[in-house]
């Protein structure tokens, strides 16, 4: 689970920067459009990395 903490930390690390860019950028206007979809993919990374690790674990 050290690597998934690390994974988390990493990417929202990215997600922070990634927000503070599109809200200064363009009025905000690119922050649903950009923003969202890319949260919306690191879940689903984080999420099938959780649960591989997982499953690993049980092996």
């Amino acid at each position: 689970m050290k690597k998934a903490l690390m994974l988390f930390i990493f990417f929202f690390i990215i997600d922070i920067l990634l927000l503070v860019v599109l809200l200064n950028f363009n009025g905000g206007k690119d922050f649903i459009v950009l923003f969202l979809p890319a949260m919306f993919l690191e879940i689903a990374i984080y999420g099938s990395f959780i649960i591989y690790e997982i499953s690993n674990k049980d092996k």
